[in-house]
């Protein structure tokens, strides 16, 4: 999962190394959009298909739920979280610390 706010300049800059992410077997990205209009659904799908990262997310009227229950807190920059199926953390950054999508590859042996 990776929680951030759509519109600031660090999506784009995630958008590459996510959707390399998408061919490692068994690991489906979901996109929790930060700070945006409740009624933002719309928008949100098309930047994701305009960005070539087309992965599903939740509704914006969700999302600070979502996050609050995921989280704890709202994060300040883009943050990842890699779960289970069954809901155990295996790895989780805010992006300004990470190499995020090393430790991911790292937390499920890739």
């Amino acid at each position: 999962m990776i929680f951030t706010d759509p519109e600031r300049a660090e999506f784009l800059t995630l958008i590459d190394p996510l959707s390399a992410l998408g061919n490692v077997h068994g690991l489906q990205g979901i996109f929790v959009p930060q700070s945006v209009d409740r009624d933002a659904a719309q928008s949100i799908s098309n930047k994701l298909r305009s960005s070539g990262w087309a992965v599903p997310f939740t509704y914006p009227r969700l999302s600070g739920t979502y996050t609050q229950s995921l989280l704890g807190e709202t994060p300040s920059s883009a943050y990842a979280l890699l779960l289970t199926a069954e809901g155990r953390v295996l790895y989780r950054s805010e992006r300004s610390r990470l190499g995020a999508f090393e430790g991911i590859r790292a937390a499920i042996g890739e």
